[in-house]
């Protein structure tokens, strides 16, 4: 990934850019479905022994946000 990509704050506003819909009517004649597959909420107590070797490298809003 080029280096700029790497930098999260600047990949986040291409999620909102991107109109799934569209492309997928317009391009793919509806032959995409959309995957919701984001994690919603806090880490459960399993999440957490499995992210906390990771701390370092996981982004602080996963441990912060709901």
């Amino acid at each position: 990934m080029p280096g700029e990509f790497r930098d999260a704050r600047v990949r986040r506003p291409f999620n909102f850019a991107f109109n799934f819909q569209v492309i997928n009517r317009e391009l793919f004649y509806n032959q995409h479905k959309r995957m919701v597959r984001a994690p919603r909420g806090l880490p459960n107590e399993q999440e957490l022994a499995l992210l906390h070797p990771l701390r370092s490298q996981v982004p602080n809003e996963v441990f912060m946000t709901a």
